[in-house]
């Protein structure tokens, strides 16, 4: 902390962290780009099959929408440190 009350931020860190957060986005949205319901198709049971089906479209909806805030909060992380 500087004498006058500031903070002093690590821009390298700053940096690395939002690097870091890009990372896990784009590892977060590899995850919703596979199969969640491997071979529902063979389920014997229609409703079994559909049921299947939705929760593995929403899962993967959800999933695809945590990558997307991480990899946003990489680049607010980056900004950041280019703005100091």
């Amino acid at each position: 902390m500087a004498d006058a009350g500031w903070f002093e931020a690590d821009i390298e860190e700053l940096r690395a962290a939002g690097s870091a957060m890009l990372g896990t986005g784009d590892a977060v949205q590899v995850v919703a780009g596979a199969s969640v319901v491997l071979g529902h198709g063979a389920y014997v049971h229609a409703g079994l099959e559909g049921a299947a089906g939705r929760f593995a479209d929403r899962f993967t909806y959800l999933v695809d929408g945590l990558g997307r805030e991480a990899v946003h909060a990489g680049q607010a992380l980056r900004r950041s440190a280019d703005e100091y």
